[in-house]
């Protein structure tokens, strides 16, 4: 891979001279490598772990009570339950 930088990609998108074809190669390509760290991160967590995650400028601390596809149901301290997106989750 090379060294080119983020703001570089950027850049070469919003003022590039893509086509509608390749802007939207592009964006399969980006949903494509977040549905990977899903799935990554669905490995790495498991029932019964502790977890947490922020939410309109809140951050809730749980335990994971059940893992669907790409969300976890977790239930926090105040006994409340969430569907979080595994993105979201931060093993603690």
């Amino acid at each position: 891979m090379s060294n080119i930088t983020i703001n570089e990609v950027n850049l070469a998108i919003m003022h590039g001279n893509f086509s509608n074809e390749q802007l939207n190669s592009i964006v399969a390509a980006v949903k494509y490598r977040r549905s990977e760290l899903v799935r990554q991160q669905a490995r790495v967590l498991r029932i019964g772990d502790a977890v947490r995650f922020a939410s309109r400028g809140n951050v809730f601390f749980g335990t994971i009570e059940r893992m669907k596809i790409k969300n976890a149901l977790v239930r926090v301290g105040t006994g409340s339950r969430y569907s979080v997106p595994m993105s979201m989750l931060e093993a603690v």
